[in-house]
């Protein structure tokens, strides 16, 4: 039986196919230059698996992508994870390097990833459907002065104005998903995948809840507590990487964990409100994304993430860190993430009090803020902004 083939969003010359290329060397990507729906109807069609843009440190959760959506929606999937630095040269032609540009043609997330650059260039922006198709105009196009596109997408030598016009701080975390079945394939139909991917060491879930700004709720409090009674130690707590807006009244908080099976009938057991929702299991994974997460932005951007507590916000997107704790939360809105992460951290300080082990390390950033937990509670922790 033939491995499955792996969907990338416009193909391997695109940011997507150049992260899936780098993160699985060798893998055989599918011909052509799919779209996001085409992936999606896919995906949830056909056994197929497929790699997808998530979210933006800068433009925040891709939905045109439904990466999360499907999700959610049990639909599809996940099985990996992963930070990529995202990098837009600016092209010209030649006669116009050193004169001024009056049109600049790209991705239309790119608008908010080269803010700063476009801001400084004074050009009017157009959007495409991704830096592919942009590219294509441009090339065809001699009205337009200037592309923002992938790096490897320059095959006809235009002029580099910048080579990195991204906003400081710029990555995207992309998706490997599989088709919702692929959770029954036998181990000869994943071929060289079976070895990417598996064994697994651990699950994601996901839990759907109102919106709370400032607070969390009793029984968002309580969730989050029941959520950690089974571990015992710091690392085996399951952590918050994503906290997406499913609706305009609710989000959606993923999760991954170690060793945690999740029933999806605790809530009503428990009597938590009907509107909290648990999924037990949205897929596996062999990488730790948080782990991987910490690692690449004090490996990529470690001169600018000094500190114990990270916050960066953009356009409708935020991320926080605690890098001593290897907890990153990505998430869409500052008022809604927040209190989460401050509720996380005080549970590891509460559950660290009360003789839970933990390594070494994590014990002297548990005494440095001590005292600060004990006297502020859950507002102990003072987040430093990074980033633009």
């Amino acid at each position: 039986m033939p491995e499955p083939t792996v969907m990338v969003f416009k193909g391997a010359t695109s940011h997507t196919g150049s992260a899936t290329r780098k993160e699985f060397p060798g893998a055989d990507l599918a011909q052509g230059e799919p779209t996001f729906p085409e992936i999606s109807d896919a995906l949830r069609a056909k056994q197929t698996l497929a790699v997808l843009p998530m979210w933006n440190s800068h433009a925040g959760e891709i939905g045109a992508s439904q990466a999360l959506e499907m999700l959610f929606q049990r639909a599809a999937r996940l099985y990996r994870l992963w930070p990529v630095s995202i990098r837009f040269e600016c092209l010209t032609r030649r006669e116009t390097v050193d004169g001024k540009l009056h049109s600049i043609v790209s991705v239309a997330v790119a608008q908010t990833q080269c803010s700063v650059f476009i801001a400084k260039t004074g050009a009017n922006f157009a959007s495409r459907d991704s830096t592919v198709d942009a590219y294509r105009e441009f090339r065809s196009n001699v009205e337009i002065d200037a592309v923002l596109c992938a790096p490897e997408q320059n095959v006809d030598g235009f002029a580099v104005l910048c080579s990195d016009a991204a906003n400081p701080l710029n990555f995207t975390t992309f998706a490997l998903l599989g088709h919702v079945d692929s959770k029954k394939w036998p181990v000869d139909q994943w071929g060289t995948w079976q070895r990417r991917l598996f064994p697994p060491a651990g699950v994601f879930f996901g839990v759907e809840m109102p919106v709370r700004m400032v607070t969390l709720s009793e029984d968002q409090l309580q969730l989050l507590s029941d959520l950690t009674a089974d571990a015992d130690r710091i690392d085996a707590i399951p952590k918050v990487v994503f906290v997406s807006r499913r609706r305009e009244d609710s989000c959606g908080l993923l999760f991954e964990g170690s060793e945690i099976s999740i029933d999806g009938n605790v809530i009503t057991e428990d009597g938590y409100s009907s509107k909290i929702t648990v999924i037990p299991e949205i897929g596996v994974y062999n990488q730790r994304y948080s782990e991987r997460a910490c690692q690449y932005l004090a490996r990529e951007h470690g001169h600018v993430l000094k500190g114990d507590f990270l916050r960066h916000v953009g356009t409708n997107t935020c991320f926080f860190a605690c890098p001593p704790l290897q907890l990153i939360t990505h998430g869409f809105e500052r008022g809604v993430v927040e209190p989460v992460v401050k509720r996380i951290l005080a549970k590891y300080l509460e559950l660290y009090l009360n003789g839970m082990a933990c390594t070494a390390s994590q014990r002297d950033f548990f005494e440095k803020h001590r005292a600060a937990y004990l006297e502020r509670g859950a507002e102990f922790a003072a987040f430093l902004d990074v980033g633009i």
